[in-house]
């Protein structure tokens, strides 16, 4: 009876701690229609004191070694590794753009994954505009996801 209550308790530990790490992910249903969101609330900070080389590097990092943002900016004194999710559950790929809303980042290294399709950046202020994503005063990154996709972006400032 014990060992019942121990593996139910456990069963539900990893259900609570599944849906934490589900809750971070960003959903775009059928009929969502916006002209801006934030996506502060989705985004996991990497936690720990040894951070990843690149972007491949930090990709390969499984989600428990990362937190939710805590505070009230992602301007950092040292580079840290963020990461976010957005899944399209609509029956039509979704464009957005995630824009660093004038945000002078001096340098900022991108990864995003949708399937096989992996689209890397090095960038910032202190880099060519050619090295940039989007053309634009500040930091932009498109963002296509397909019906049924879930694209997973890793990112350091």
């Amino acid at each position: 009876m014990t060992s019942k209550i121990a593996r139910v308790a456990c069963v539900l530990w990893l259900w609570c701690l599944a849906a934490v790490v589900s809750a971070s992910t960003l959903v775009i249903h059928e009929g969502d229609a916006f002209n801006r969101l934030s996506l502060r609330s989705h985004i996991m900070a990497l936690q720990g004191s040894t951070a990843p080389t690149d972007a491949e590097a930090a990709s390969r990092l499984p989600d428990s070694d990362y937190a939710p943002l805590q505070g009230a900016a992602l301007g950092l004194l040292q580079t840290r590794w963020f990461r976010f999710r957005v899944h399209n559950a609509s029956a039509e790929t979704r464009h957005l753009v995630f824009d660093f809303d004038q945000a002078l980042y001096s340098r900022l290294a991108w990864r995003s994954q949708v399937g096989a399709d992996v689209r890397q950046f090095l960038t910032g202020q202190d880099f060519p505009a050619s090295s940039r994503d989007i053309q634009y005063n500040y930091l932009a990154f498109r963002i296509d996801v397909p019906p049924g996709e879930t694209l997973t972006a890793d990112f350091s400032i």
